[in-house]
């Protein structure tokens, strides 16, 4: 009985259950969205508590993601930022 539970909540989507059309499925988790974005753990809370990122779903009792085509939306309407060059200072 055990096993049965088991295979139940393991149950994997075939490629032929996904639509072509989509542009991704998939779910990101923190680590992901690090990857891609650059920004720190910290960053990333920060940026969702305050609005500038949507907020992850729950995915489980413990794990939350985002949809994959979210985060690619949000790292597209980034702006990016332009830093000045270091200035050498005059050393006497």
């Amino acid at each position: 009985m055990a096993e049965q539970e088991r295979a139940h909540h393991t149950r994997r989507i075939s490629a032929e259950q996904v639509s072509p059309y989509s542009v991704s499925n998939r779910m990101l988790g923190i680590r992901a969205v690090m990857h891609l974005s650059g920004l720190s753990r910290t960053t990333i809370w920060r940026r969702v508590k305050c609005g500038g990122l949507p907020p992850p779903l729950q995915i489980s009792a413990n794990r939350v993601g985002w949809p994959e085509h979210v985060i690619l939306e949000w790292l597209s309407r980034l702006q990016p930022v332009h830093y000045a060059p270091a200035q050498e200072s005059a050393r006497p």
